[in-house]
C-alpha cells in the first residue's frame, strides 16, 4: 500500500475561474442552528426539517452502550444528539457547488498555526498515478447514488477535505458560503456539508417506501450523522478518512470502508439501529429495513493495514474550532 502526503488532494480542486459567480445577497436558509446556502432546493430543506423534528419527537426507549462510548456521549436524548450534530455541521452547501478561486482562497490577513501532527494516510485505488488527479468522490470523501444521468451526490464534508488541503500545504484558507460570507477554515469542525439529490433520490429504494418513511428517514439522518464524523480527527485521525475496501468487498478497491471502530459507518451503524429501537410506531418490517442500513455500514469496518483489528481512533478536533 503506498503512503501518500495529502496534499494531493489539493490537485483534485479544481481552483480555475471557470466555476459560475455566486449571489451573497440572499438570506441563508436555516435548519436548526444549521444555516442552508439560498440557493439549496427548498424542498430538500424542508424534508430535512421534517426529519429532524421526527428524530426530535423519538422516543429514548433504549441506548446502547456502543453508541454513547462511540459518539462519546452521556445519553441519547433527542436533544443530546441534535447538540452532538450541530457542533459538527454548521452550513450546509447546495450540489452544484464546485470549489474554485472564486470561493475558496488563501487568507493572508489570518494566518492558521497548524498543529505538528503528522497527516492520515490517504490510500490510492489501484492503477493510481502520482500526477494522475483525483475524482472528486476520492478527495472529498462523497457519497454517491448511481443515475442515469451519472453518480448523484448523497453528501460530502467539504469543510474536512478544505482544513486538510490546507494544512498538507500549510496555507489558511477561507471559503465563501452562498448568504453568509467568507469562513476562515481553522478546523475541520468548521462543519461545511454538501448535500445533493442522490440523499433524496427515489431509485435507492422500492417504489412503495415514501419520502417520510421511518426507513428514508433513517438513511438520510444516519447519512448525516456519518458526515458529521468527519469533522473530527487530528494528527493521524483527522477526517476519519476512509480506506479502500479489500478485495473481495463488495466495494472493493474503493474508498468506502474504514478502519476505526469510532468512525463515520461505526457512528452510522448506531444511529440506525438507535432509530430501529426507539421507533415506537414503525412495524417490524420497517425495523428490519433499518437494521439492515445499519448492517451495510458495519461491513465497512475492516483491519488495520497491519492485519490488526480495527481500533477506536481519537476524536479530538485539530484546530480553533469555537470561532466559526
Amino acid at each position: 500500500m503506498r503512503h501518500v502526503l495529502p496534499a494531493l488532494l489539493l490537485t483534485a480542486i479544481p481552483l480555475l475561474p471557470t466555476s459560475p459567480a455566486y449571489a451573497f445577497g440572499k438570506k441563508p436558509q436555516k435548519l436548526g442552528s444549521i444555516r442552508a446556502e439560498p440557493n439549496v432546493p427548498v424542498e430538500q430543506i424542508q424534508q430535512l426539517r421534517s426529519d429532524f423534528d421526527w428524530l426530535a419527537n423519538l422516543e429514548n426507549k433504549s441506548t446502547s452502550t456502543e453508541l454513547l462510548d462511540v459518539m462519546e456521549l452521556k445519553n441519547a436524548s433527542p436533544s443530546t444528539l441534535s447538540s452532538w450534530l450541530s457542533a459538527r455541521v454548521r452550513y450546509v452547501m447546495a450540489e452544484d457547488f464546485q470549489p474554485s478561486l472564486l470561493n475558496v482562497r488563501p487568507l493572508f490577513f489570518k494566518k492558521v498555526h497548524y498543529p505538528a501532527t503528522p497527516l492520515p494516510e490517504i490510500e490510492l485505488p489501484e492503477g493510481f498515478e502520482f500526477g494522475q488527479t483525483l475524482s472528486r468522490e476520492e478527495w472529498s470523501e462523497e457519497e454517491t447514488a448511481p443515475d442515469e444521468a451519472g453518480p448523484q451526490i448523497i453528501m460530502s464534508n467539504l469543510g474536512s477535505a478544505l482544513y486538510l488541503g490546507g494544512k498538507s500545504s500549510n496555507i489558511s484558507l477561507g471559503l465563501k458560503v452562498r448568504g453568509v460570507g467568507k469562513v476562515a477554515i481553522t478546523s475541520p469542525r468548521v462543519g461545511v456539508i454538501q448535500i445533493g439529490s442522490g440523499l433524496f433520490s427515489d431509485k435507492l429504494f422500492d417504489a412503495s417506501i415514501s419520502k417520510e418513511s421511518p426507513i428514508r428517514r433513517t438513511f438520510r439522518l444516519e447519512t448525516f450523522f456519518h458526515e458529521a464524523r468527519h469533522s473530527d480527527g487530528n494528527g493521524k485521525s483527522l477526517g476519519f478518512v476512509h480506506a479502500l475496501c479489500p478485495a473481495g468487498h463488495d466495494y472493493a478497491n474503493s474508498n468506502a470502508c474504514d478502519r476505526s471502530t469510532n468512525g463515520p459507518y461505526t457512528v452510522g451503524a448506531v444511529i440506525a439501529e438507535h432509530l430501529a429501537v426507539n421507533c415506537s410506531h414503525c412495524s417490524d418490517q420497517e425495523r428490519e429495513v433499518m437494521r439492515l442500513i445499519a448492517l451495510d455500514s458495519r461491513s465497512r469496518i475492516i483491519p488495520a493495514q497491519d492485519g490488526s483489528p480495527a481500533a477506536s481512533w481519537d476524536a479530538t478536533p485539530e484546530g480553533d474550532f469555537g470561532s466559526h
